[in-house]
């Protein structure tokens, strides 16, 4: 291999180096700067997105869940209904991440799906407690509880804890 074969072909190509070699130093700067604000504000920044239902009276303006549809949840909880005294509660997550769901939980949602609630009716609750309210949640997943007295369905009351603290907000029952 001979050397002045290669010497004209570098020599050809100082100015096209030169250009990759500003842009690779423009491009390796400017990620470090992005790096380095990234870093300084993530330090400060809140752990937390979304609004903490505490201190945010309007989480729920026209959120509500009708009469019978709560009624229907207690119908078919079957063995996820517990009893208190004389009231019976049924607790139940609903998420809208990639979907539509809804299920039962025995005592606290813990992340597990433990009765999965019918698609036509998991749509029914999150239409009336309205998907932008549970896409305000952690995780945009919604804890529901909602009691009653034993043997009868009046009055039946129901709250959601949007999971930013340990914290139940009275969803309305019409």
């Amino acid at each position: 291999m001979k050397f002045d074969h290669i010497v004209p072909f570098v020599r050809s190509n100082i100015s096209l180096n030169r250009l990759v070699s500003t842009l690779f130093f423009i491009l390796a700067w400017s990620i470090s700067g992005c790096t380095s604000k990234t870093a300084s504000t993530a330090d400060t920044a809140p752990t937390s997105t979304g609004p903490i239902p505490s201190t945010n009276d309007s989480l729920l303006p026209d959120s509500h869940l009708k009469v019978e549809t709560v009624q229907q949840l207690f119908l078919i909880a079957g063995e996820y209904r517990s009893q208190e005294g004389s009231q019976e509660i049924i607790e139940y997550g609903c998420t809208i991440i990639e979907g539509t769901f809804c299920w039962f939980a025995e005592e606290d949602l813990g992340g597990a799906l433990y009765g999965l609630i019918s698609k036509d009716l998991a749509r029914t609750v999150v239409n009336e407690i309205d998907a932008s309210v549970i896409d305000q949640a952690k995780n945009n997943e919604l804890a529901v509880r909602c009691t009653k007295p034993v043997g009868s369905d009046n009055p039946i009351t129901c709250e959601g804890n949007w999971g930013w603290e340990d914290e139940w907000i009275s969803i309305p029952v019409k």
